[in-house]
């Protein structure tokens, strides 16, 4: 199933099955919120109409939402919330060399650990 907050598009249709990529977008939505405080849809939503705007609507870009986010972290949890899952990253590989290239343009460091 999943949690409607953060729920793919593909998992919100009802997919018998779903693959990583799922996951992809359920992390973009989760990178959405701790960047802008905000999770894409509002909170407050019934289940159901949380599910329809994951599967039917996109969320403003993180960089609207918080001027402090980079165009690069925008478009990266942009990518990884296509509605199309071909549309998201090929691979893991390919997500991870995104965010990589992503935290290069941060003016802070993640801690490591």
């Amino acid at each position: 199933m999943g949690t409607p907050l953060y729920m793919s598009p593909e998992q919100a249709h009802g997919a018998k099955s779903a693959d990583w990529r799922a996951d992809v977008y359920g992390l973009g939505a989760t990178l959405y919120h701790l960047v802008t405080g905000f999770t894409p849809f509002d909170a407050k939503l019934r289940a159901m109409a949380l599910m329809f705007k994951h599967a039917q609507e996109d969320p403003p870009p993180a960089h609207t939402r918080n001027t402090e986010v980079s165009l690069q972290v925008s478009q990266l949890i942009g990518r990884m919330m296509q509605k199309k899952c071909e549309d998201r990253h090929g691979s893991p590989d390919e997500l991870l060399a995104d965010i990589e290239q992503a935290k290069q343009n941060l003016s802070f460091e993640f801690a490591s650990g």
